[in-house]
């Protein structure tokens, strides 16, 4: 269940003629959900479940684990997260075990052997991008639940894709960089949602909010600072161009 704090991503379904459209109405503009983007972006379908584990049944991946915060790899916010690692059926048996553990687990393309084994199910319309995704900043993301990404901001455009589990998205349009660079250290450091933390401040900065189900791909704008929930045990697909 999520509160009322933020007014709601607009989501349309994945079609060919939204792809054709997505530079002039979406590219650089505005956050979009695209819902049942699995046949566009067929990872999303063929990562799930256990397949995942089964293509990398033994290799070890960075699992980052923060007892009482928010997680990031950013190196400014890496205070309090600790790195270890671990098998991916080892971090998915963890995870949806009872009690509270806020760990997330990254298999990032960078990787040659990771490359080698996942892109040739990576593909995607190239109308969602105006360039190609970056494999040095293109991830599959594993999250337990109540595990969150602080807010911050990436290089380029983004699709934030949904293979498993659920996650809440907030993202924050350029007009409300200013309150978010007011608060980001407060935001930063609380150690709930976030939505815990809107309701909690007395302004919160203005933002956009979507609830991502398996299918759904988010687009987020360049520049646009963003903040992760996951609700439950969640695998997302994360392209950066």
């Amino acid at each position: 269940m999520t509160t009322d704090v933020a007014a709601e991503i607009a989501a349309v379904p994945f079609s060919a003629s939204v792809v054709d459209r997505f530079e002039d109405d979406f590219l650089h503009r505005r956050p979009v959900v695209l819902t049942g983007a699995a046949h566009g972006l067929p990872a999303l379908s063929l990562w799930a479940g256990d397949a995942l584990a089964g293509i990398f049944p033994d290799e070890t991946f960075p699992c980052y684990e923060s007892p009482s915060g928010p997680i990031s790899t950013h190196t400014d916010l890496r205070g309090g997260v600790l790195e270890t690692a671990m098998t991916i059926a080892a971090f998915t048996e963890r995870a949806a075990a009872p009690g509270p553990w806020r760990a997330q687990l990254r298999v990032r393309l960078s990787d040659p052997l990771v490359r080698d084994r996942l892109e040739p199910g990576l593909r995607y319309p190239a109308g969602l991008f105006a360039s190609p995704a970056n494999p040095d900043v293109t991830a599959v993301w594993l999250a337990s639940p109540g595990s969150r990404t602080p807010v911050h901001r990436d290089g380029g455009d983004g699709l934030l894709g949904q293979i498993a589990g659920h996650k809440r998205a907030h993202l924050f349009p350029p007009e409300s960089d200013p309150a978010v660079l007011e608060q980001i250290a407060a935001i930063r450091s609380f150690p709930g949602p976030y939505e815990a933390y809107a309701a909690s401040c007395a302004a919160p900065p203005p933002c956009l909010a979507a609830t991502l189900s398996p299918g759904d791909v988010l687009y987020i704008p360049s520049g646009w600072f963003h903040d992760i929930d996951s609700l439950d045990v969640s695998a997302s697909l994360v392209l950066r161009n």
